[in-house]
C-alpha cells in the first residue's frame, strides 16, 4: 500500500497492490483513512499489509483490519535505513572526518603532489610563483636588516615597504601568502 499521483504535485491515490501475484489490486482515488479503512473491510483475507510509515495508511489499516500485520516493504527499509545513517553520521562528520584526515592526510598529501607535478604550471600560477619569489626576496633581506639591527623606518625605506608592513612581516614570521586553506577530503 502506497501513495501515487494522478495528477503529480495536485491529486494523489493509494495505489494496493497483491505482493504474492506482483498484480494491483485496487487504485483507491485519494489518501484518506476512511477510503483505506473501508478496502481492507471489503477484503477481509488481507493478513499483512506492507505500507510506509504515512499516518493515513496506519491508522486505515488499524480501523479496516485490526489483525493484519504491518510491515515495510524493502524501498521503505531502505530508505528508513538511509535517513537513520544519515542522521548518525551527520552527528558525528567532525570526528569521522578527523579520523579520515589522520588515516589519509599523509596519502592524500602525496597524491595531491604527485598530481600538481605532472600538471603543466599554467601562466597565472607562473606569475604568482614568480611574485612569491620576489616577496620572499624582499623578507630575507628585511630579516638582514634586522639583524643587523636597522631601524623600521630604515628597512621600510630600504624595501620601499611601509613601516606597518615591515612590522607585520616581523611579527608574522614572514608575508602572507594569500593562499586558500586545502580542502580537506
Amino acid at each position: 500500500m502506497d501513495e501515487w499521483a494522478w495528477r503529480r504535485g495536485r491529486t494523489y491515490g493509494t495505489i494496493i497492490v497483491d505482493l504474492e501475484h506482483n498484480t494491483i489490486a485496487d487504485l483507491l482515488p485519494d489518501r484518506e483513512t476512511t477510503s483505506v479503512a473501508a478496502w481492507l473491510r471489503d477484503h477481509p483475507e488481507v493478513e499483512i499489509v506492507a505500507r510506509d510509515r504515512a499516518e493515513v495508511y496506519g491508522e486505515g489499516v488499524c480501523q479496516g483490519a485490526p489483525t493484519a500485520r504491518h510491515v515495510a516493504d524493502r524501498w521503505h527499509l531502505l530508505r528508513n535505513l538511509s535517513v537513520a545513517l544519515q542522521a548518525v553520521v551527520s552527528q558525528h562528520h567532525a570526528a569521522i572526518r578527523a579520523a579520515a584526515h589522520e588515516v589519509l592526510g599523509p596519502q592524500v598529501e602525496i597524491v595531491r603532489a604527485q598530481q600538481a607535478a605532472r600538471l603543466p604550471l599554467t601562466a597565472m600560477k607562473k606569475r604568482s610563483l614568480a611574485i612569491q619569489s620576489r616577496r620572499h626576496d624582499r623578507y630575507e633581506e628585511l630579516l638582514r636588516l634586522h639583524d643587523a639591527r636597522a631601524s623600521v623606518s630604515g628597512m621600510a625605506r630600504a624595501l620601499q615597504l611601509d613601516r606597518k608592513t615591515v612590522r607585520c612581516w616581523l611579527r608574522e614570521g614572514g608575508p602572507p601568502s594569500w593562499r586558500r586553506p586545502p580542502v580537506r577530503p
